[in-house]
């Protein structure tokens, strides 16, 4: 797969080449059993400059190419305090030079709104303590090693 430089054009919604470098075929509609190569959530300004939004991004392959889909998710404020993420569905394999996708577009969605959602449900889980688990770890080993005695019974431990 290679990436090409195009963006789409609105009247016509047929896509054309783009003059900058770096930029990703775009396409308008995708399917969720499609094979995605990666999920991103972002915060970006929008196209007219009137504030931010969250656009989630699913790149898919089409025609052995990385074809880009934008979601436009509503403005940036309804999603405060939830990070912006990426999730691979796939792995390029440097020594071949090839990609292998492993996931599809409705599992890397159902993948983004347990992400989304993770934020909200850390709040219920509490807090471990982790030093004093320790304590208590090692207290346990210590009384498992004392050794016993009785009138009938013994028992030496290490």
């Amino acid at each position: 797969m290679s990436r090409i430089e195009v963006g789409i054009d609105q009247k016509s919604a047929t896509l054309m080449k783009s003059p900058k470098p770096g930029l990703i075929i775009s396409t308008l509609y995708i399917s969720p059993d499609e094979p995605c190569y990666e999920l991103s959530e972002t915060n970006l300004q929008q196209p007219d400059g009137r504030g931010f939004h969250r656009y989630r991004v699913s790149y898919i392959n089409r025609y052995d190419k990385l074809i880009s889909f934008w979601e436009d998710l509503g403005p940036a404020e309804n999603y405060a305090g939830v990070d912006q993420f990426r999730i691979p569905g796939g792995v390029h394999d440097e020594l071949t030079g090839k990609y292998m996708i492993l996931h599809s577009v409705g599992e890397l969605r159902d993948i983004a709104d347990w992400v989304r959602n993770l934020k909200s449900m850390s709040n219920q889980i509490e807090p471990r303590d982790l030093i004093g688990g320790y304590w208590q770890h090692e207290e346990a080993k210590a009384y498992n090693r004392k050794s016993t005695y009785g009138s009938k019974y013994h028992k030496q431990r290490d």
